[in-house]
């Protein structure tokens, strides 16, 4: 888990003045690094040292390769020479100590992920082959009605009405024809 420094604290850590950490925050805003903390800026400590790590190769270049003119009037000693490239290998010693240390928490978190995915793959595995085989689907049985028997007499009675009905209807027919 990334530890927060405010740039107070950064500008302390990596000796840069407090106008170029907060260019660098500005810069990276949106990062996942970086955190508005009102007015102020949270960076991730081990990101910040590799952003400011990638600028010790220039630092070297620049105190070490300067112009002949400068040489000369800025003569340093062996010892001071040999301290502060010591000084900078520790520093860069410690940025990529931090970086290992930040790769290997991510490696671990990356296993562990993996780990739970395969348990969680197992235990679904387990449920699939422990399932009884679905029954197939049955086929609805249509509802018997159940047949009437008909009543003679009803017979009889519908047929009786029927000639009935007709003999009524042939009188009002011969009626309004006369």
């Amino acid at each position: 888990m990334p530890q927060y420094i405010t740039a107070t604290e950064a500008v302390e850590l990596t000796g840069k003045s407090a106008a170029t950490i907060s260019r660098l925050c500005t810069k990276h805003a949106g990062s996942i690094h970086l955190k508005k903390d009102g007015r102020s800026w949270l960076i991730d400590r081990d990101w910040l040292l590799k952003e400011v790590g990638e600028h010790i190769a220039h630092e070297i270049s620049r105190n070490f390769m300067q112009e002949p003119e400068k040489q000369s009037t800025e003569r340093k000693t062996l010892e001071q020479v040999t301290d502060e490239i010591t000084r900078l290998q520790d520093e860069m010693i410690n940025h990529l100590k931090g970086e290992n240390n930040f790769l290997r928490g991510q490696v671990n978190q990356l296993t562990e992920r993996n780990r739970e995915m395969n348990i969680l793959l197992g235990n679904a595995q387990r449920q699939i082959q422990s399932r009884p085989e679905p029954e197939p689907a049955k086929q609805p049985q249509p509802i018997p009605v159940p047949k009437k028997e008909l009543d003679p007499n009803w017979v009889y009675l519908m047929w009786f009405a029927g000639i009935l009905f007709v003999l009524i209807a042939l009188a009002a027919y011969f009626k309004t024809s006369m």
